[in-house]
């Protein structure tokens, strides 16, 4: 079994060039094969180029490293900027269901063997098992109680209204009717996990004090510089305020 807190952050190295070749920066799932599906791997060497490496060519997840056969299996991530647009990292989702009720926010997934999603995990230390999740996307997760039947598609938009042009320039609307047992509200939900912002201005500044994950691993160290992965690492972590409290400019 396989925690996704655990492996962000963890070096790779190619088997047949014995180096190593990254830093995992993120995993991407499959909403459809609830399968951890695609690697994101940042290189510091290459200027912090990302590479994309499908979970298939893994060798071994291990405990301390990542293991993967050869570099053949590295593509740039602008290559497959399409390809993958449709897979997520469903870590800081809001879970919801559909009464209205809001269960938190992922804070980790329990992967097998295999890769694929055994639990949720959430900001109370509450399991959410699989079974129980309708469907995730990049900002929500739908949840549901293990008796309830519910799909996604139930809430596919109806016909379009009908609009019929008649010689009197009149024009007769006719209505889609909702179904009286049914009910549509509309929400909106603060996320301030899932912020977009620019931390650029972070690089480069020196940090005062060691700064841990929430894994208790060291995000870095005292009176080092703060770099692109480590602004990754510290919004899957949820420690950007750590990092802008306690950093300094550092000296032309």
């Amino acid at each position: 079994m396989y925690y996704i807190s655990n492996e962000i952050g963890k070096k790779i190295f190619s088997l047949y060039d014995m180096k190593q070749v990254g830093v995992i920066n993120n995993i991407l799932f499959s909403n459809k094969t609830k399968k951890a599906t695609y690697m994101i791997v940042v290189n510091e060497e290459e200027n912090f180029h990302r590479f994309v490496i499908p979970m298939k060519h893994i060798y071994q997840l291990g405990h301390d490293v990542v293991t993967i056969k050869n570099t053949s299996c590295m593509q740039p991530y602008e290559n497959l900027d399409l390809e993958i647009s449709g897979y997520y990292n469903p870590i800081f989702d809001t879970i919801i269901d559909v009464y209205g009720n809001n269960y938190g926010y992922i804070k980790d997934v329990l992967l097998s063997k295999g890769y694929k999603i055994v639990n949720f995990i959430n900001d109370k230390n509450e399991i959410l098992p699989l079974d129980n999740i309708v469907c995730f996307t990049h900002q929500t997760i739908l949840y549901k109680e293990k008796e309830t039947t519910l799909h996604r598609s139930q809430f596919r938009p109806r016909k379009h209204i009908d609009f019929e042009y008649v010689p009197e320039q009149k024009v007769t609307i006719q209505e889609v009717t909702q179904p009286a047992t049914q009910t549509i509200s509309n929400h909106t939900t603060i996320l301030p996990n899932k912020t977009i912002a620019n931390y650029n201005f972070l690089i480069n500044r020196i940090v005062k004090k060691n700064i841990l994950a929430s894994n208790g691993d060291v995000l870095i160290k005292e009176n080092s510089r703060i770099s692109s992965i480590v602004i990754d690492k510290a919004r899957m972590f949820g420690k950007l305020k750590e990092l802008m409290e306690f950093s300094t400019p550092s000296l032309p």
